[in-house]
């Protein structure tokens, strides 16, 4: 929402000079103008992970590199042009 802000006082247009894709869909963006096109991902589950990473390293010291793979979705809104 700062960068939508900070491109409207330089008289740059959203979405029609640049397109703008947020993460983590926080419910105010819906509410912005132009309402901000969002990645949402599922933030409880993704909690659950890292508290259970967490939770071994402290009870077993042992420390590794993971790659976690989550479902997401991208919540289309006003703030990316259509081609």
């Amino acid at each position: 929402m700062g960068v939508m802000k900070a491109l409207d006082e330089r008289h740059i247009a959203v979405p029609q000079d640049i397109s703008i894709i947020g993460f983590d869909n926080i419910e105010t963006v819906a509410y912005v103008k132009p309402a901000l096109t969002t990645v949402d991902v599922p933030k409880l589950e993704l909690g659950r992970l890292a508290v259970k990473v967490l939770l071994d390293r402290l009870e077993t010291e042992r420390t590794y590199s993971i790659q976690v793979f989550l479902p997401f979705k991208i919540i289309e809104r006003e703030s990316c042009r259509k081609f």
